[in-house]
């Protein structure tokens, strides 16, 4: 995720927020929203279904059925994409001139390249989950943006739109690549004798269909966002675009690595009947997740003008670009706090074998977030637009709330609420002190000065805050799944 990040920052030291930028986050929309498209149905479909399996010959069996079903019927959608691309522009930003849409379309003719890769990604993805080898799907990645990243650097100023998204490409390649290497390796090594039972192709696919056509709504936010900040003025997508890419970074930082070691070990504690297991392991990630979110977020609200202005001080970024950044980026970190939360509890509902429920609730909140964008973007403009993004979040998370509620008779109930509520206090409190701080005490001095004796001021109080959540969850390392009789005695003196 920080290559990735690295990526959209090298992209904005050499392109900043204009005509051309603009075209290149509405081509490369296409691959992202398909990418999370099939992420967030057939990746997590896939773990839950390998486990499923119970001889490794039949998972590895299903997992190569799918695999290949999924890599033929996305060059199949990449090659319709490519030959529709010229209207397709058109209806992704209608209000791009016909020069600029031209200039998209062309974009848009590498950009699909990428979708059979990045598909065949989540299916690999799904299948190491599963088999629990959770580093691998992480190496690729990081390696394939790390690729992305050399390359743009390599390329320097005389970088273009075609040359990032050539560059995209060979990173999604090269992390297609690794983690297939090892899925044949893993079948040459493996048993080869026959499985125990046909793998049922069918039944994946069945459940993955429903998740599918539901996401082709609910994941089409940036869409609509992109579609409404085309008639906004050049450099309005681009800001926007950054300013989500922060919040993605954010969200896959904080959320992501916590929930992907924890749901195979989710998957199985649900199918035998261990709820209580089950809610132990949501209490924790959510307190870290929240206790995180807020950390950063507050910390990004207090210094992230005087940060960003430095970074992109010396780019083709001019002071109104910077500043509408600054401004979008401050309002998603409400969307960053939110999102992460969601991201847990979304979790819950694969695991329960409830997908189709999510992906519902995901649609409603679309259509909630559609109606309030086309509210706030003419009165707020690009303002409106990530207002109604944070609105959508707390919208979001409110309804996944109310079904996880129900799901425990002891877990997310008053002990749990009284634990979140005091660590939203405690960090409340050193924020609105170190705002304070910010604006009354350092007033006149240099921004550089203030940002810095704030931040040290803002993070010491955070101490406070980690400190209290650590003791009521317990300590990172530790299972929440095992019992203290089960621990080794190592942990207990390196805990001493």
């Amino acid at each position: 995720m920080l290559a990735s990040l690295g990526v959209q920052v090298a992209t904005g030291v050499c392109l900043g927020a204009g005509g051309e930028r603009d075209a290149l986050f509405v081509a490369m929309s296409v691959p992202l929203f398909l990418n999370s498209l099939l992420a967030g149905s057939v990746g997590v479909v896939v773990t839950p279904a390998v486990l499923s399996s119970s001889s490794p010959g039949g998972q590895r069996r299903l997992a190569s059925r799918l695999l290949a079903y999924l890599a033929v019927t996305m060059v199949v959608v990449a090659a319709i994409l490519y030959a529709f691309r010229l209207p397709l522009a058109g209806l992704l930003a209608p209000g791009f001139d016909v020069d600029r849409r031209f200039f998209t379309a062309g974009l848009l003719a590498l950009s699909v390249t990428i979708i059979p890769f990045q598909a065949s990604t989540s299916v690999l993805t799904g299948y190491l989950v599963a088999k629990e080898r959770v580093l691998l799907p992480s190496v690729a990645l990081a390696l394939g943006n790390a690729a992305t990243l050399g390359s743009v650097i390599f390329i320097g100023s005389s970088l273009t739109a075609a040359h990032v998204a050539l560059a995209t490409l060979a990173g999604a390649i090269l992390a297609c690549v690794i983690q297939l290497a090892v899925f044949v390796q893993d079948c040459r090594n493996g048993d080869r004798s026959l499985p125990d039972s046909t793998p049922n192709v069918s039944r994946v696919c069945s459940q993955a269909l429903p998740l599918i056509l539901s996401g082709l709504v609910s994941r089409s936010n940036p869409l609509v966002e992109r579609h409404l900040a085309s008639s906004l003025g050049s450099g309005t997508i681009s800001c926007l675009g950054y300013s989500g890419y922060l919040v993605s970074f954010l969200v896959n930082a904080t959320a992501g690595p916590t929930m992907t070691v924890f749901y195979a070990r989710m998957c199985n504690l649900w199918n035998v009947g261990d709820r209580d297991g089950v809610g132990r392991i949501l209490e924790k990630s959510l307190c870290y997740v929240i206790t995180v979110s807020l950390a950063i977020g507050g910390l990004l609200v207090l210094v992230g003008a005087d940060l960003f202005h430095v970074l992109f001080r010396y780019t083709r970024f001019t002071s109104e670009g910077v500043t509408d950044l600054v401004t979008y980026s401050k309002i998603l970190m409400i969307s960053y706090l939110f999102l992460a939360t969601g991201g847990v509890i979304s979790r819950l509902f694969y695991a329960a074998g409830c997908s189709l429920r999510v992906s519902l609730l995901d649609c409603l909140g679309t259509f909630f977030y559609a109606v309030v964008a086309f509210s706030l973007v003419h009165p707020f403009k690009g303002t409106g637009l990530a207002i109604a993004a944070s609105i959508y979040s707390i919208f979001v998370v409110s309804l996944f709330l109310g079904w996880a509620y129900r799901q425990f008779r002891t877990r997310l109930h008053r002990e749990f609420a009284a634990t979140i509520g005091m660590v939203f206090l405690t960090w409340g409190s050193v924020f609105a002190v170190a705002m304070l701080v910010r604006h009354l005490v350092l007033q006149g001095f240099p921004a550089g000065f203030s940002s810095a004796l704030v931040a040290l001021f803002y993070l010491g109080g955070l101490a406070f805050v980690i400190r209290f959540a650590l003791r009521r969850t317990g300590a990172p390392w530790r299972d929440p799944t095992r019992r203290e009789s089960e621990r080794p005695a190592s942990l207990d003196v390196f805990r001493q």
